[in-house]
């Protein structure tokens, strides 16, 4: 702390006792060589290509399952129509809604005769 304080008891040298003058040596900034060069373009060039194969792949994949899921919904369309049909088919059969439209349009009911497909009449008990 005294020789902070200016102490000329002390003696100081005026000047460095070295005189030489340290030089930092800066390491030489050498370039790529041309194999490396190329092997880190290779590099990035194969990383691009397998970045953009798997891309493609999530993209077929993800148009594939829209199509699968508009199939289904069609499908499903096609399944409820199919069954309001079918209801619609089993009102049209019922025998009551047929006996009512032949009495409606004037024809008589014979329950005693059926009449075959080859157009022959057979006689029912």
């Amino acid at each position: 702390m005294r020789q902070e304080r200016g102490n000329v008891a002390v003696a100081r040298p005026l000047t460095p006792t070295s005189t030489q003058v340290k030089v930092k040596k800066q390491p030489l900034i050498k370039g790529l060589t041309v194999p490396e060069k190329l092997l880190y373009i290779g590099s990035v060039i194969i990383c691009v290509a397998l970045t953009v194969l798997v891309v493609s792949r999530y993209a077929e994949t993800a148009e594939l399952n829209l199509a699968i899921q508009k199939a289904d919904k069609e499908i499903q369309q096609v399944k409820e129509a199919n069954l309001q049909l079918e209801a619609e088919k089993n009102k049209l059969q019922s025998d009551t809604r047929i006996r009512q439209y032949a009495e409606q349009n004037g024809l008589q009911i014979i329950e005693s005769k059926k009449i075959s497909s080859a157009g022959k009449e057979k006689n029912t008990p």
